[in-house]
Order: structure tokens, then C-alpha cells, then sequence
């Protein structure tokens, strides 16, 4: 009987998994009620044009109003401008010739003569001619991707009075607009995406992983269609492993991450509790981990291996950024999307450092950096030992440093082996000298030897010497030839097909039966919980993923692609966009 209903199970989740892209909810939004006062509510909220227009929710519908009554083709490249504005503010590498660039298409002709533009225009130029100095320089050592917060352009007065100056040109509706009927469905949907979130928002579908604390499944957000994964953890295992600070960091570091989301990690969108679990609900990377897909291909082409490395980096780079060390990079937590982009997943072992040295062995045996197992401080520097790890793996098909390459155990080859690099790619998965070679492996083409140098500079035990040490670690490691022919703006908006995608239909994680041979809950059913056990605050909702998802239903509603709600029987009560 479980084999027939994990099949079932994998035949929802395949079926959701298919109609992904198509966004399809499978609840209207629930409304406040005939008593809601759209006026007082709003009061409450102290809602304005200028809070409208930071938020998804307010800049569809003022924007539909102004559009919907006489609006002018000018209003309309207002409003776009305004939100690449938002979301570059949120962006987490957003460059100053890229935010001027959308700023020339999208704004008329008389803003661009604002003192606000022209400073923005300068600070383009600076970057275009700092790319082109770096460029032209062999060695690539200048900052060639240069970010808004660097270069003190997103927050400079001059975006500030320019954001101003765009919203004074549309703030003459705004008064019309709050008397509209369309206003008063605005604060019917602000008013339901503030409400608390919990586990019947969601359907469940099949278990995809299961972690320490329990288990990851695919989920479907009902309202919006947007298709998450759920990581559940059970209280009393929590309580039994003594880990109630680890979930705390875990949630604290993800919800930074939901602050300022990256295309390369996992970010917090929702989190709750209840009396039972704790609950992270994050974006769902449907294409499977690389250790699962390491597991059937055994290594990747050097093409393949050099693109998901370099999104590797970006999302590094994020992390360090923000003060985070990683501390648990391998192919296990590395997720591809369905797209074939990766993804840094797993926030269990991050820690907030912001640039201090820290002390305490953390992540995997055989991914860990030296100086962890010496007990020595250390920064961000280990993730790229870790990443230097990952990437030979990639290539030679073995981690390094595992007993099945070296011949001798993991901490004892971390510590001191002398590194080999094969002559092919893929020669380590056929059989390295401690044996345990894979099946039906037929070694690659020669190893590139622009691979082996930047690996010799990675998997440097001296900290210090490291490649990616200081702190120009990232520009250092993506300005290496192994990567020279990497676009990095373009890449890091998602603007370069990866060279392999997985398939569709598959669905890219372990059998269901093996994932519950590895539940541990049992063990620890008989503890008893108490409110020591528990997290305050631990809500959370990244208001900007939550609104989009809402204006992508209702931009769906808008075109009448959701009839069969009302055909399946939803409550009348419902919100719905006019």
C-alpha cells in the first residue's frame, strides 16, 4: 500500500510540477468582510503614494487606475521606472550602468535633463570606463562589477530626488484614486497579504529531501499557485539534538536572505510554527541537488562545471556580502532549477560573522578547510577552500579529498595529503587509490589546465594564501582565467542559458520510501515540549515575494484565466480584482 500511494504522490507532484509555469491557484483570496472600512484601514496603515509605490500591491493598482482613466504612455514609463527603482534596491548586484540603462529606456525625455539623472549618468559612465580599464588589463585585478552599494548610488540623494521627482508627476490622481472602488480592493488584498501564514495556505505533495531536524516537501501556495518547498522540523527531534540555536541562526540568516534574495541562494519567503513544528517555506528548486545528479553522470563537461561554478561564486558572494560564512558547501546543497540555474540551499551551518574571525568546526568532512580542523580562527576564506572542494569534484568526479581518492581519511588527507589532479576528467569516479571505483565510467576529455591552476590556488591549507582571502575575495576568484569567458552582469540576472537543463518530467530526488527509512522522529516521541522549546516571533513574510505572487493572479484574473474557480465552487465572499 505505500508503494501505491508514494506513486500517487509522485504523480500530483509531476502533474503540479507540469503546471508550474502556468501559476494555477486553487482558492480565490479570502476578503475581510462586508464591516472592512478600506478608509480606516489605510489610516491604520498609514498607506501614502510614496509607501503605495515601494510595494508589488500598490503599483498595480494605482497604475491600472491611472491607466484605466486617461492615463498618458508618460504615467505609464513612470510607473515602470518606479519599480525597476524598487527592485533594483533589492537586487542583490545591481550595477550603476545597469540601473541608468533601464532608466534611458523606460524614462521620457524631460527627466533625463534632471541634475539627479546626470549624476546617475556620470556614475554609469565611471563604471563603463572602470569595465573597460579592467578589460584591457591582463591581470583583471580592478573592480570591474562594481555594485550600487559600493558606489553609494542607491541610496545617493541624487536616485532619492529623482524616485521623488517621478512620483510628484503622477501624485495628482493619487486623491482621485483613494475615492475609487479600485482602492478599496487595494487595501482588501493589503489587508490579506498581512495575515499570518500557516500550513493550510498549502498543498502538500511529496517529500523531496529530509534534513537533520526532518523532512523537505514540494508544496503549492493556494491562493497564488506558486509552487515552494516546505522544510518542517520537529520540535521534540530539535529539542533531542539541542539545536533550538541552530534553527534560530537558520531563520535569521534566511530571512536576510528574504530581505535581500539573490538568484543564487535559497531565501526565506514564509516562516511559522506550530504546536508540533517549526516551518521554512522557500523557493522550489525543482531540478535536484548536484550530489543526486553527480550520482548518475558521475562528473560534468568542463562547459557545464564552469557555468554552475561561477553561479556558485555569485552566490558566495552574496553571502559574504552580507556578513554571512557559508560553512557547509557541497554538491548536496547545490540545487539546480528546472531552468538548470543554481542555487546555494541549506542555511543550517551559516553563521553571521560580518567580517570577524570565528572559531568552531562546522559542515561536512572532507569539504571542511583546514583551519577548521586546527581550531583556528577563520572568515569567509573557508567557503572557498569548500568551493575549491565542489569544483574538482565537478571535474574529477571524487571529492578530493575522500577516502576513495586519497587512500586515507577525510580529516587526515584535508590536513596533509598531496593533492593529484587526474589527467582526464572524470578519472577519479573510475577509480581512485582507495578503491570503490563507479560502474560504466569512460574518463573524459584531457583535465584543462586552467582548471588545475585555479584549483591549486584555492586548496591552499595556509588561509592567507588562498585565493578568495581579504577582502576582494570574490572579484579575486571571478577575475581568474579559468573564468575569463564568463559575461558576469549578464549571468547575474539570469541572461545566459545554462549548458545543460534538466528534464521536466522528472522528478530529480530519491525514492519516497528511502527518504522515510531515514526518519529519525520516532526516536524522540516521548520527550515532552514546553514554551522553552519554542521560538518567539517566529513569523515571518518577505512582503515583496508575497504581493508579487498576489499581482501575478490578479493579472491572471484581469485576462479571465481563472473562470474555474468560480466553476469549482469557491466561496462568492472572495476577493477578486475588478
Amino acid at each position: 500500500m505505500d508503494e501505491i500511494q508514494n506513486c500517487i504522490a509522485d504523480a500530483q507532484y509531476g502533474e503540479a510540477l507540469r503546471l508550474k509555469s502556468m501559476l494555477r491557484p486553487n482558492e480565490k483570496f479570502p476578503d475581510p468582510g462586508p464591516e472592512f472600512n478600506a478608509e480606516e484601514f489605510a489610516a491604520e496603515q498609514r498607506v501614502s503614494l510614496k509607501s503605495a509605490l515601494s510595494e508589488p500591491l500598490g503599483s498595480y493598482f494605482f497604475s491600472r487606475y491611472v491607466r484605466d482613466n486617461s492615463g498618458t504612455a508618460e504615467e505609464a514609463f513612470v510607473f515602470e521606472c518606479l519599480a525597476g527603482i524598487r527592485d533594483f534596491r533589492r537586487s542583490a548586484d545591481p550595477t550603476a550602468a545597469e540601473l541608468v540603462g533601464l532608466a534611458l529606456r523606460r524614462l521620457p525625455m524631460k527627466f533625463r535633463r534632471l541634475r539627479s539623472f546626470e549624476a546617475l549618468a556620470t556614475a554609469r559612465e565611471e563604471t563603463s570606463t572602470e569595465a573597460a580599464e579592467t578589460e584591457s588589463n591582463a591581470s583583471g585585478a580592478k573592480g570591474m562589477h562594481r555594485t550600487l552599494s559600493n558606489s553609494n548610488v542607491v541610496e545617493s540623494d541624487e536616485l532619492n530626488e529623482l524616485e521623488k521627482q517621478l512620483r510628484e508627476e503622477v501624485r495628482p490622481k493619487w486623491d482621485l484614486f483613494t475615492k475609487d472602488p479600485l482602492f478599496d480592493r487595494y487595501m482588501r488584498l493589503k489587508w490579506y497579504s498581512g495575515q499570518q501564514v500557516s500550513l493550510r495556505n498549502f498543498t502538500i505533495f511529496r517529500d523531496l529531501g529530509r534534513g537533520a531536524f526532518g523532512v523537505v516537501s514540494g508544496a503549492r501556495f493556494n491562493t497564488t499557485g506558486a509552487m515552494l518547498a516546505i522544510k518542517q522540523m520537529n520540535k521534540k527531534l530539535v529539542k533531542g539534538k539541542k539545536a533550538i540555536k541552530l534553527v534560530q541562526a537558520e531563520k535569521a540568516i534566511l530571512e536576510k536572505l528574504g530581505n535581500r534574495p539573490s538568484l543564487f541562494t535559497i531565501w526565506l519567503q514564509y516562516s511559522w510554527s506550530d504546536k508540533e513544528q517549526f516551518y521554512l517555506a522557500l523557493p522550489l528548486a525543482t531540478g535536484g541537488d548536484l550530489a543526486y545528479h553527480l550520482m548518475y553522470q558521475s562528473y560534468f563537461d568542463i562547459e557545464r562545471a564552469r557555468f554552475t561554478a561561477a553561479e556558485i561564486v555569485l552566490g558566495l558572494g552574496h553571502l559574504h556580502a552580507l556578513g554571512i560564512i557559508y560553512r557547509d558547501l557541497k554538491p548536496e546543497n547545490i540545487l539546480l532549477e528546472e531552468t538548470g540555474h543554481a542555487r546555494i540551499s541549506d542555511m543550517g551551518l551559516a553563521i553571521f560573522a560580518e567580517g570577524k574571525q570565528i572559531k568552531g568546526r562546522a559542515g561536512t568532512p572532507g569539504y571542511w578547510a583546514p583551519e577548521m580542523l586546527r581550531k583556528e580562527k577563520y572568515g569567509d576564506e573557508v567557503d572557498w577552500w569548500s568551493f575549491g572542494c565542489v569544483l574538482y569534484e565537478f571535474l574529477a568526479g571524487r571529492c578530493p579529498f575522500s577516502k576513495q581518492n586519497s587512500g586515507m581519511e577525510r580529516d587526515e588527507a584535508t590536513l596533509n595529503w598531496e593533492i593529484k589532479y587526474p589527467q582526464f576528467l572524470g578519472q577519479c569516479a573510475v577509480g581512485g587509490s582507495g578503491g570503490d571505483s563507479r560502474q560504466n565510467v569512460t574518463p573524459g576529455p584531457p583535465f584543462p589546465e586552467d582548471a588545475r591552476d585555479l584549483l591549486s590556488k584555492l586548496l591552499v591549507r595556509e588561509p592567507e594564501k588562498r585565493l578568495g582571502y581579504g577582502r576582494r575575495g570574490t572579484e579575486d576568484v571571478k577575475c581568474h582565467p579559468f573564468f575569463k569567458s564568463v559575461d558576469w552582469p549578464k549571468l547575474s540576472v539570469h541572461g545566459i542559458d545554462p549548458p545543460w537543463v534538466p528534464k521536466k518530467e522528472a522528478i530529480h530526488a530519491v525514492n519516497q520510501s528511502e527518504l522515510d527509512e531515514k526518519n529519525t522522529e520516532y526516536d524522540y516521541r516521548k520527550l515532552k515540549l514546553s514554551d522553552a522549546d519554542d521560538i518567539p516571533n517566529f513569523f515571518y513574510c518577505s512582503t515583496h515575494a508575497h504581493q508579487s505572487d498576489i499581482v501575478n493572479v490578479l493579472e491572471l484574473e484581469a485576462s479571465g484565466k481563472l473562470e474555474y474557480l468560480d466553476r469549482n465552487g469557491a466561496p462568492v465572499w472572495c476577493c477578486t480584482a475588478m
